[in-house]
């Protein structure tokens, strides 16, 4: 099928068609018939003109995407051999404008050439950038799951050699932890920049600059919002702001937000400038990985004060976490819903956790973390036999951790 013979015309909503900028895609229910379909909405201009394309989420919508990947890249190609011819003759003019400075006491004509060398220095630092920008795109590692916390933290490291980093007070909070399906190389580079811009912008603001990083998300999607002190983007340039080249600082080529956009629509993200916000702020959004759209876990224990504490360090992790204070309570949800990881304690008020053991089913049964203080438990040793996970407590949350992520990355 091809192209043309994909696309529909469709009715938006008013705030639907707001969201969608130019350059965005989006996904969005449409009714057809009575039956609900995701289509993928790529906006694309004609002019004055904004065209509206729908795309039915399918297979063929995915090699769609890669087949125009592949084009992009061998325009890359292309742009790189023009690159280097644009650099030859660049070098002639700067070593002439050179040569001439040197040569020449009239005043007028010094101040030429430091205009063309100016000039000259500028259009290599496009030049360079764009190349760096473009090898990146051209060399990108393959899509895989990567948890957003570890990518933003080696974004971060490559910042500390930045001269306003030390004269920025530069903090991020984890709420909850998410992973995603994407490139790691661009989504750190994509980090990268928005970072490096926000760092900018909180120096110029005074003393006491700041940038605060926001980690969490929701049942579907994984959310970064960063901060600064800066001052507020205008209204009338917020829709400027994400394209290439534009820029309110005559040192700089205004490259990084449009690349930052690039790379996370690339990967299925989206990033918006905060406009209700007292501050810059841009919130990026990603849908969280399929796996981690299904990881539960269910902590079995009476002792309330050791459930929160479980439930607020896997939380942290990006897993969804229910707690049962009795057997019965487990048993009931167990039979309702499929849990990832069952950390269950052996003395419940009820019941044991051995009977609540026993009357799972065999699959259930594989995903049993047996989380205890009582070492002398009758059934431990049984439990041991067959195989179960045993941890005696107190034990370090992070042995706990890696357990999951075990039974996680076996049994999905």
């Amino acid at each position: 099928m091809n192209d043309e013979g994909r696309r529909i015309l469709g009715v938006l909503k008013k705030e639907d068609v707001e969201n969608i900028q130019k350059g965005d895609i989006k996904v969005i229910d449409v009714v057809i018939d009575g039956r609900r379909v995701k289509y993928r909405v790529e906006p694309l201009m004609d002019g004055d003109n904004l065209i509206l394309c729908f795309y039915p989420e399918t297979d063929m919508c995915i090699n769609y995407s890669q087949y125009k990947f592949s084009r992009i890249v061998e325009m890359i190609e292309v742009i790189a051999g023009i690159s280097h011819r644009i650099n030859n003759p660049l070098q002639a003019v700067m070593g002439f404008s050179e040569l001439l400075k040197e040569r020449t006491n009239d005043k007028e004509l010094l101040e030429y050439t430091e205009h063309i060398i100016s000039s000259v220095t500028r259009i290599k630092r496009v030049v360079e950038q764009f190349c760096a920008y473009t090898n990146m795109l051209k060399n990108y590692d393959e899509k895989k799951e990567i948890q957003i916390s570890r990518i933003l933290e080696d974004s971060l490291l490559l910042l500390k050699s930045h001269p306003y980093y030390t004269m920025v007070d530069v903090a991020y909070v984890i709420e909850r932890d998410f992973t995603i399906n994407a490139s790691p190389e661009m989504i750190r580079e994509a980090l990268f920049r928005l970072l490096e811009n926000a760092i900018e912008f909180a120096y110029s603001s005074g003393t006491d600059g700041w940038v605060r990083i926001t980690v969490d998300r929701g049942e579907e999607e994984g959310r970064v919002l960063v901060e600064n002190s800066g001052s507020p983007i205008d209204a009338s340039k917020v829709v400027q702001i994400f394209e290439h080249f534009y820029t309110t600082n005559d040192d700089k080529l205004g490259l990084g937000l449009g690349i930052a956009k690039r790379l996370i629509t690339l990967n299925n993200g989206s990033i918006v400038y905060k406009e209700d916000s007292k501050h810059p702020a841009f919130l990026i959004e990603f849908p969280v990985s399929e796996r981690e759209k299904v990881s539960g876990i269910l902590i079995v224990d009476d002792e309330v004060e050791n459930v929160k504490l479980l439930e607020k360090a896997l939380s942290s992790m990006g897993y969804k976490v229910d707690c049962a204070y009795t057997g019965k309570e487990a048993l009931e949800k167990i039979e309702s819903e499929r849990y990832n990881v069952i950390i269950l304690d052996m003395i419940l008020p009820d019941m044991s956790g051995y009977r609540v053991f026993l009357d799972m089913d065999d699959e259930q049964k594989k995903r049993v973390i047996v989380f205890t203080g009582d070492s002398m438990h009758p059934e431990l040793e049984e439990l041991k036999k067959g195989r179960v996970r045993v941890l005696l407590k107190p034990v370090p949350i992070e042995s706990l951790k890696r357990e999951i992520e075990n039974i996680v990355n076996e049994r999905g």
